[in-house]
């Protein structure tokens, strides 16, 4: 009995405690925490209210509207008597710190649609300047490629598109759609520079074939063999074929006609050519190869510092052709010695996989070939 007065006691005084305990606590949240903590979520409500105004974000309205609901409810349960201090203040305390929670992620999200709208903007306004510029080039150039416009065409397509979604406040789906016009305007660019390429490339080799039309034609007549001339009426037939590709802007077709016509042209040559003269031809025909494939290894490197040595090579070897024609083979062999001097300036430039070693071994390679 004594035992059980001691315990029944001593559980009075703890739930005195207790209480007490309890009751400090709602007066502190009442005083110290829940005005300042109302207050302070209301600045930050007013300061997110005009950031997510400013925005064009859905989701930070929507959010920004949940945070303003909840502080409205924290303050009625704080102005409320329904509840006992301790509790009311408490189920306040939570909702104001909820709303401040919500409150700051309308505002991250408001800055969120902001950069987007930002970074749309920009690359939308660069992809179009791109648009520009290529349809610019493009004109210029006179190139018909299918492909190219095709690339175009759906480029512009998904702007129109990125427009109207940005116009709609669907960011994200709009900026999706620009970053693929961007990449379909990358590849159009990417097309544009090899088919341009290989249009020069076509020109020029165009240009060189009329002297070695002019060459054959000689070298045929002279001979006055019916199988030589049938052989270069089939090399001018696939000239002619090469210059009407090239006028349809099939640069490809017009490449690999001009590939053969000039191979006949060359054979007619060599064959029919005394061997002093067949030598210098051989020179000149392995000394153009070696400039092609220099001038391909330039532009691959995107140096342009040897483009001088290569149009003097270029000018070199005309004057050598030239003198071919008008029978002059010695002048012909210091000119073609003169040009393959140049190229080896011209393949200083080049960092790509034709180097000036590879040259230099090529060229003696030729110079103990041509003594043989």
């Amino acid at each position: 009995m004594i035992y059980s007065k001691k315990m029944a006691c001593f559980i009075l005084i703890f739930l005195s405690v207790l209480t007490l305990s309890e009751a400090a606590k709602a007066q502190n949240i009442d005083n110290l925490k829940i005005q300042t903590a109302l207050k302070w979520t209301d600045e930050i409500i007013r300061e997110s209210e005009e950031i997510v105004n400013k925005s064009r974000s859905q989701k930070a309205r929507v959010t920004w509207e949940k945070a303003f609901a909840l502080q409205s409810r924290a303050y009625r349960e704080a102005n409320s008597g329904n509840f006992n201090d301790y509790h009311k203040n408490t189920i306040a305390y939570k909702l104001t710190m909820e709303a401040r929670n919500q409150a700051k992620r309308a505002i991250a999200l408001a800055k969120i649609e902001t950069r987007m709208v930002e970074k749309h903007r920009m690359v939308f306004e660069r992809t179009r300047e791109r648009l520009i510029n290529l349809n610019g080039r493009i004109i210029e150039t006179g190139i018909e490629d299918m492909k190219t416009r095709k690339l175009i065409r759906d480029s512009n397509l998904m702007l129109e598109k990125s427009h109207t979604h940005i116009t709609q406040m669907r960011t994200q789906l709009a900026f999706n759609l620009t970053l693929n016009a961007q990449k379909l305007v990358s590849r159009a660019e990417n097309r544009f520079r090899k088919v341009n390429s290989l249009r020069k490339m076509c020109l020029r080799r165009l240009s060189l074939m009329k002297g070695l039309t002019s060459r054959a034609g000689n070298r045929v007549e002279d001979s006055a063999d019916q199988k030589s001339r049938a052989r270069l009426a089939m090399a001018e037939s696939q000239l002619e074929k090469a210059k009407s590709f090239f006028r349809e802007g099939r640069y490809n077709a017009c490449r690999i006609s001009i590939l053969k016509s000039e191979k006949i042209m060359r054979s007619l040559i060599n064959n029919i050519n005394p061997t002093g003269k067949n030598q210098v031809d051989n020179m000149l025909k392995q000394t153009w190869q070696f400039y092609e494939k220099t001038r391909e290894a330039i532009e691959a490197s995107g140096q342009s510092s040897g483009n001088r040595f290569l149009k003097q090579a270029e000018k070199t070897l005309q004057q050598a052709e030239k003198k071919i024609e008008n029978g002059n083979p010695d002048q012909a062999k210091k000119l073609i010695i003169r040009a393959r001097s140049t190229l080896r300036e011209a393949s200083t430039a080049a960092v790509s996989n034709l180097s000036k070693e590879k040259i230099e071994a090529k060229l003696e390679k030729l110079k103990i070939k041509n003594t043989d």
